[in-house]
């Protein structure tokens, strides 16, 4: 009976551990060290990294005036389904999609992307 109460406490104290480690996602084991100690700097992405050489796409809310200009209607609509959606329209840094979209069906059609994004570039400085 001793053993049995162990071992049930011995899960239960590693599954808090695992469930308070923010170091872990699904699917992958949790190799940290310590509470306390920093991550494994091999395991854990840099955010700061420059981007792969094949990732040239802003991420939301970032990149340069070069990356926006070279935004497709294709490179934006993600899923392929003919319009951009406002999570699509994320990846377009300075985009105001409820400005954008004129007839209010709650995505962009290519004219309406096309206008935003000829918009986009008047504002910005040298555009």
């Amino acid at each position: 009976m001793r053993k049995l109460l162990l071992a049930t406490m011995i899960a239960i104290g590693m599954g808090s551990v695992a469930a308070c480690n923010p170091d872990t996602t699904p699917g992958t084991p949790n190799r940290g060290g310590p509470p306390g100690s920093a991550p494994p700097t091999a395991q854990t992405p840099s955010r700061s990294a420059p981007p792969a050489a094949a990732d040239t796409s802003p991420r939301p809310g970032e990149g340069t005036e070069s990356q926006v200009a070279q935004l497709s209607f294709e490179s934006v609509d993600t899923n392929k389904d003919g319009v951009i959606t406002p999570n699509e329209a994320l990846a377009v840094p300075g985009l105001d999609f409820a400005s954008a979209d004129t007839d209010n069906s709650k995505t962009l059609s290519r004219q309406e992307f096309a206008a935003a994004m000829a918009k986009l570039q008047q504002q910005r400085p040298g555009g």
